[in-house]
């Protein structure tokens, strides 16, 4: 395994010895990275694994949020201020010692047990004790992937109330997608096939935990 950062330098230390100083070389990592994938296509391919394959996430379904009337969620932009901090820092007290995820609970659905697996639980539900935000499109977009045409109409009015929602999860999905290169430049992103639900079994799962 490889693991490389872009966004960093090599500090690369040059000593010349007949007057004994130090030259510091600084080389910005893509630099090295070109120059390992340049070699690294170079090699001769001595056997076909199935690197990137096994590509697989644990899929759910989020239900609520369902409205509270008294301030027991978590509002970001509205409990995250700097007298927040300061109590936190002082005290120990207040919303920053809020756990947005303060219970889950471990299932085993019908699924599993009827493919013999009734001690190995399948499905994850969660508590997520966060009210509705102002920001509460922009992050249902990029955490969740709700498209924002479908989560603006059925959040928008919601915003600034206090909540509370369900996730449940697929933590054992039989689907398999599959990651690989588009090329030999390591600035390209690598295409992702990841065919969440493909199996009949996932979907059942995510049914029978609702």
């Amino acid at each position: 395994m490889i693991h490389l950062s872009i966004h960093g330098f090599f500090q690369l230390d040059r000593v010349e010895s007949n007057n004994s100083k130090s030259n510091c070389i600084r080389c910005h990592r893509l630099v090295i990275i070109n120059a390992l994938v340049n070699v690294l296509t170079q090699i001769e391919v001595h056997a076909d694994r199935p690197v990137g394959k096994n590509f697989h996430d644990h899929v759910g379904i989020i239900f609520g949020p369902f409205l509270i009337d008294k301030p027991l969620s978590l509002i970001p932009n509205r409990d995250i201020n700097t007298g927040a901090i300061q109590n936190y820092a002082e005290k120990g007290r207040g919303p920053l010692e809020f756990l947005p995820f303060p219970v889950t609970g471990y299932l085993i659905s019908p699924t599993a047990k009827a493919q013999g697996e009734r001690k190995w639980p399948n499905t994850q539900i969660f508590l997520m004790a966060s009210g509705v935000a102002q920001t509460v499109v922009q992050d249902y977009v990029h955490t969740f992937r709700i498209r924002e045409e479908i989560s603006e109409p059925y959040f928008s009015p919601l915003r600034g109330r206090d909540a509370f929602s369900f996730v449940l999860q697929n933590s054992r999905p039989q689907s398999r997608g599959w990651i690989r290169l588009a090329n030999t430049d390591p600035a390209t992103p690598p295409i992702i096939e990841p065919n969440y639900l493909a199996k009949e079994a996932d979907v059942n799962v995510l049914l029978e935990g609702k």
